[in-house]
Formats: structure tokens, sequence, C-alpha cells
């Protein structure tokens, strides 16, 4: 019996051994899975990460796309040639620092390259010496080409109030689709030796509307926002815009010193150009604008011009714009001031029709179409 009893007591110890062998293993099973969810789910997020960082480049090449494409018009026509449907680019552009790049893949809408859908593909890597991207994400959406200007002028003179030349001037509008229009304001009209010209058969006081009180009611916004179709505000931090400023204490695009803004106006083309200053003093002998690539040149205060300066393309104040500097100078648009023109110097202001729709080309932009956005 004694034997009997202990053998009892031995075949129990084997059986808890067995149960605590089983618990174990279960135990380090259920470890071993738990540490592989761990490294899996932080490997998810790692890689969640990383594709929030090239997502984030793309988005950024989205928002920067406007710009870089301009008016599409010298960007474009390389990225097409050979008539191709579609054409992929390096950004020109900065991306957010050395461990991202951006590219972008260009398709039309339409023929005339007013319709395009851009995908902008961002990557991300760690070591910025590795070739692969360790993530890349994609983002597309339609961008359409919007001409600056929502109207043309209406003459080749334009001011909200009066209009006073005392000199010599030339002012020519020939185009049609104002009916040949030289001069129109809001107040009084004086030419004094002015020469006129207009369509033929139109005798030149016929091509003058002066007191027309359908812009002497307008107030300043209004006017502005009937020729650009959007608000100053919006105008001038557009993307396209190049703003100019002089002085130390703002993010400036250019270096005034004492040679005022003649220097960096000079030569620029195809551009919306801003420049906020109560008065800009233009004296230079420069031109400004081509035919093919004319401007539009805003400034944000008053105006005065001088020596010989060609300018081709839209001239427009809010304030006082005066040409009696001496000079030859001449105006291949339009002269629209938000107060009144113009002093008693002898300008050339020449309106055509063709002007109009090359200031709409060259200085438009794309513009995203609202709900075109896709991740997919």
């Amino acid at each position: 019996m004694k034997h009997t009893h202990c053998r009892k007591h031995s075949q129990q110890g084997i059986a808890t051994i067995g149960m605590v062998v089983v618990f174990l293993l279960v135990m380090t099973l259920i470890t071993i899975y738990a540490n592989r969810r761990t490294l899996s789910d932080l490997q998810t997020l790692r890689n969640q990460k990383e594709y929030d960082l090239a997502f984030t480049q793309a988005e950024v090449g989205l928002i920067n796309i406007p710009g870089i494409m301009g008016n599409g018009m010298t960007f474009l026509a390389p990225c097409f040639a050979g008539g191709a449907a579609q054409c992929t680019i390096n950004s020109p552009a900065a991306p957010i620092s050395a461990n991202y790049t951006n590219t972008f893949t260009l398709s039309r809408c339409d023929t005339e390259n007013t319709c395009l859908n851009v995908t902008s593909t961002g990557t991300w890597r760690a070591d910025t010496s590795q070739a692969a991207a360790d993530s890349t994400a994609a983002v597309t959406q339609t961008f359409i080409f919007r001409q600056r200007l929502s109207g043309q002028p209406s003459a080749a003179v334009m001011a909200r109030q009066l209009v006073t030349t005392g000199g010599s001037a030339t002012i020519v509008n020939d185009n049609p689709k104002t009916a040949g229009l030289t001069v129109h304001s809001g107040g009084d009209i004086s030419l004094g030796n002015a020469t006129l010209k207009s369509l033929p058969g139109t005798p030149p006081l016929a091509s003058v509307a002066k007191n027309d009180t359908t812009i002497s009611n307008l107030t300043t916004s209004e006017y502005f926002q009937a020729l650009f179709g959007e608000p100053k505000s919006k105008v001038s931090s557009d993307p396209l815009t190049y703003s100019m400023k002089c002085g130390n204490t703002v993010t400036t695009r250019v270096n005034c010193s004492s040679n005022g803004y003649e220097p960096a106006l000079a030569g620029q083309t195809g551009k919306t150009i801003w420049i906020n200053e109560p008065t800009v003093n233009i004296n230079s002998n420069i031109t400004i604008g081509s035919p093919t690539q004319p401007v539009i040149l805003i400034v944000d205060g008053n105006i005065n011009l001088g020596g010989n300066v060609t300018i081709h393309g839209l001239v427009y104040a809010t304030g006082n714009v005066d040409v009696s500097g001496a000079g030859n100078i001449k105006i291949f648009g339009s002269l629209i001031t938000e107060q009144s023109c113009c002093g008693n110097g002898n300008p050339t202001v020449i309106y055509s029709g063709g002007m109009n729709e090359a200031i709409g080309i060259s200085t438009g932009g794309y513009i995203p179409v609202p709900g075109s956005w896709r991740d997919f």
C-alpha cells in the first residue's frame, strides 16, 4: 500500500509539469504573436508616416503648379512638342527639403492647352543619397486657363474722373470691338492739342465719351473689379502676380536702392506686375513688355511717366497718372486710372484689337477646377 501511494504522487507531478509546459507554450505563442503584431503595427505606422510625407510633397506640388506653369506659353510648348497628348516633367520649384522630389504628368483636356489634367507625384527618402524612394504618393487635379482681364478696356485712355492733355498727345484706337473709342471718362475731358485717331470714317471728337455716370458712380473697388473680375486683394496676392516693393522692411523681389523701379521693370514681359507705392516715377529710357508678351502694370498709387519709356500692355493706377515728363512716351495698349489723367506731356497711346488678346494670353494663368481633386 505504501508503494502504491508514492506512485500516485509521482503521476500527479508529471501531469502538473505537463500542464505547466503547455501553459508556458501557449504564453510563448501569445507573446510571439503579440510581438509580431506590435512589429506589424509599427511597420504600418512607419509606412503611413512615410506615405504622408510623400503625400504632403505631392500636394505642395499641386499648389505650386499654377506658378510653375505661368501663362503656359513658354512652359508648355516644349512639354507638348510634336503634338504629344501627355508629358512628364521634373519640378523646377524647390521641394520641401532635399529628402523630397516632385514630378508632374500633364495631359491635355483639349488641343489648345486651355484645360490640363495635372498629376503631381511626390516622393520621400530618409537618405538623400539613395536612389530609390521610401514612399511615393500622387494627387491629380484639372486646371483651366483663365485670362487676367475679365473684359477689355473700353478706350485707349480711361479715367474714372477727369482727362486733361495739355500737350500734343496722340491717342489711337483701331479696335472695332470698342467702337474705336479713344478717351472715356466719368468726368470732363480737355484735350488741348491732342491728336485723336479712331476707326475709318469716325470723326475724332466722336471717339470721345465724357461725363459717363456709369463710370463716375462706381467706387474705386467696383471700377477695378469691372476690368479684372476680382478684387484688388486677390489680384495683388495671386501667385501669378509679380509684386514689387522697395525697402528693407518687407519681403521684396527687387532692390530698388536709389534707382527706383526702372532697373527692375526694364525688360519684363508677359507678367502682371503690382507695385504698392504712393508714387512711382518711371523716367528712364526703358522698354516694358513686348508686342507678343505684353504686361499689365498696376501701380497702387500715383504714376508719373517721362523719358523715352515704351510700354507694351495695360497701365493701371489707383491714383493719378501724369505723363508731363519730357521725352517720348509710348504705350501700346491702354492707360487707365481710378482718378485723373494725364498732364502736359506728349505721350502716344495706341490701342489695337490684337493687343488686348495678347494681354489676356500672356498675363493669364491656370486655376484649379473645384471638385476635380483626387488621389486615386
